[in-house]
């Protein structure tokens, strides 16, 4: 069962049925998807959400929601990496909330969660290295860039923080 998290202005919750319309809207937008792969299809919604839903193979997927107004901005998501299994950091922001410090402040609870309560030797993150501001976020988390890799058609950025697996 995945735990609720806080911090001073947000509140990391479990995704519900509820969120689906919120998923569906953030998936689908060119901005937040641009360094993701693109936006996904309508057809792909429903599977999307399962597949974030599900839990499966250890993935924990939160919704972010400021307290005050109460409204969803993003989702953080703790699984393990496609290569070695380490637990992997990702997350995606609506546009119209970027550059307000929600996925930094939502991103680092989910690295503390990890890294303490979890107790994961260390995390990752993979990000396209054309994506600036995630790299920046990445480093303002104390993470540092450790390799790069081309996959996906793009060259990626692996960072890690804590010590090595």
């Amino acid at each position: 069962m995945q735990q609720r998290l806080e911090t001073e202005r947000l509140v990391l919750r479990s995704l519900t049925r509820t969120d689906a319309v919120f998923v569906a809207d953030l998936i689908s937008d060119e901005d937040v998807r641009r360094y993701l792969g693109g936006p996904v299809s309508p057809e792909q919604h429903e599977a999307t959400f399962a597949r974030y839903s599900s839990g499966k193979n250890g993935e924990m997927v939160w919704v972010v929601e400021t307290k005050t107004p109460h409204a969803s901005v993003g989702l953080v998501f703790l699984s393990p990496h496609r290569d070695n299994g380490e637990a992997e950091l990702s997350y995606q922001f609506r546009a119209q909330d970027w550059k307000r410090g929600y996925a930094t402040e939502a991103a680092a609870r989910v690295l503390s969660h990890a890294l303490g309560d979890l107790e994961c030797v260390r995390v990752i993150a993979e990000t396209q290295t054309a994506n600036l501001p995630s790299r920046r976020l990445l480093t303002r988390l104390g993470m540092t860039e450790i390799s790069r890799h081309v996959r996906f058609g793009s060259e990626q950025s692996l960072y890690a923080t804590g010590n090595p697996a």
